[in-house]
């Protein structure tokens, strides 16, 4: 019987290491652009997409032929939410992990708020007070495992129980409205209060004072140092706040040359964002007590919600200049910038400039679509001709479309490739393969040794 068994679990693990094989010797599968498609320029820096609507997917049963996937999409990078961090619900992150892993895709994980079953989440105005929660939450985790309640594990729990992943993002986008739950009934994610006079445009100042806290607290007493931090999306709309900033291109205040000619409120040239949280209380005392900031990649989402106000503007240009004019001034270029999300919504023009507008009216669908294809390829040559900006990561929103209200994804929802996806493949085609390969051989390795292993005890017998 146990050599019976001991012959079983051998024969699978050959198997599997067959399906590895297979895989490594064919690198170029898929890879063919549809007919009539421009090749794209290849990146200079490392690209992923968010893969969280792949995670039922890739804990499932059919979890190892969506790593292949997503691998052979290339680029070498997921970006995955943790909405939930009870041991229960973190077994399917431990299976889409580890099928990830096998297939040497690079993992930046995000944490937000997934606290709030066992934690009344508190509206607090005092930065100081909040810091308290996070060093007793955020780091440490909250609830016990019992009948009626479970433990969400914290940030150090997570670091120690995923060592596989080195990028942990804090925070996602917040700089628009909404924190915590009970911090003025959230709308998404982010940190600006609503029940104090001026409502948003005050709440922006408040919220990112809070951010600051959150940062400090976790860069500096957290178990894992060796994590990267990226600081939470910072999103590049809404921005402005009268009250604090100085408007800009007014007649009072016509504002300096790096200032774009559209409405105050959607300037990112004022920046209540990026300047916001590195001129907040705890950033700064950090900066005075560390020489440095808390955090190791400054994490944005520059969507141009606002860039084509006065007519089209390339990405390349826009994007490039707006992190240049407007970034840099405030965050140096040693440390890298990481963009978590860029991208356009087919669904929706509510959020985002109409793809099927520019850079050329697009009549049908597929149309809309190539004119995504040419935005992506716009923005990649963009980034390739600035590597002084030091933007080292670029992640796409997202992998694929979850429902019809969002169709961002460079798959859509029947599973056919998008134009996007190609020009993606194309742009990543130099990058990731090293890691890959290295990942998987190392993987490969393991699993013949744990199959040596296997044999000598099953001989031993």
């Amino acid at each position: 019987m146990i050599k019976k068994t001991f012959a079983r679990q051998f024969f699978i693990i050959l198997l599997f290491l067959l399906q590895l094989f297979i895989y490594e010797s064919q690198p170029g599968i898929s890879r063919a652009a549809p007919a009539g498609q421009a090749a794209s320029p290849a990146a200079n820096f490392q690209m992923g997409t968010d893969a969280t609507v792949m995670l039922d997917k890739l804990a499932g049963p059919e979890g190892a032929e969506a790593a292949k996937e997503i691998a052979t999409l290339g680029g070498g990078w997921v970006r995955l939410e943790f909405k939930a961090t009870d041991p229960t619900n973190l077994k399917r992150y431990d299976r889409a992990i580890n099928w990830l892993h096998i297939y040497g895709v690079q993992i930046m994980a995000v944490l937000v708020d997934p606290f709030a079953t066992c934690y009344a989440d508190i509206n607090e105005r005092d930065p100081a007070v909040f810091a308290q929660w996070v060093r007793d939450v955020y780091l440490k985790g909250c609830g016990v495992n019992t009948s009626t309640s479970v433990h969400q594990l914290g940030f150090n729990e997570l670091t120690a129980r995923y060592p596989y992943i080195q990028y942990w993002q804090l925070w996602n986008e917040p700089n628009v409205c909404g924190f915590l739950q009970s911090d003025l009934n959230a709308c998404g994610y982010g940190l600006w209060r609503r029940d104090t006079t001026g409502g948003e445009r005050v709440g922006v100042r408040y919220g990112m004072q809070k951010f600051g806290a959150l940062l400090a607290m976790v860069y500096a007493e957290r178990t894992n140092k060796q994590v990267k931090i990226v600081s939470g999306g910072i999103l590049s709309a809404y921005n402005c706040s009268p009250e604090f900033d100085t408007p800009c291109n007014t007649n009072a205040h016509p504002g300096p040359d790096n200032c774009y000619k559209l409405l105050p409120w959607e300037n990112y040239g004022c920046d209540g964002g990026v300047n916001l949280l590195v001129n907040s209380d705890a950033v700064q005392n950090f900066l005075k007590t560390y020489q440095r900031l808390p955090f190791d990649l400054l994490g944005l989402h520059p969507y141009q919600f606002a860039a084509w106000a006065n007519g089209y503007v390339p990405p390349a240009d826009y994007l490039t200049q707006d992190i240049q004019r407007n970034v840099r001034r405030f965050v140096g270029s040693a440390t890298p910038i990481l963009i978590s999300e860029w991208g356009f919504d087919l669904a929706t023009t509510t959020n985002q400039p109409a793809a099927c507008k520019y850079p050329v009216a697009a009549p049908t669908p597929q149309d809309c679509e190539q004119n995504i294809s040419t935005l992506m390829t716009s923005v990649v040559e963009g980034i390739n001709s600035h590597p002084d900006l030091n933007i080292s990561h670029f992640f796409w929103y997202n992998y694929a479309d979850q429902t019809a209200a969002i169709q961002a994804g460079l798959i859509d929802q029947a599973g056919r490739k998008r134009a996007s996806y190609f020009t993606f493949q194309g742009a990543a085609s130099k990058l990731g393969l090293t890691s890959q390969q290295q990942s998987r051989a190392a993987t490969f390795v393991g699993f013949v040794q744990a199959g040596i292993n296997l044999a000598q005890t099953g001989l031993s017998r």
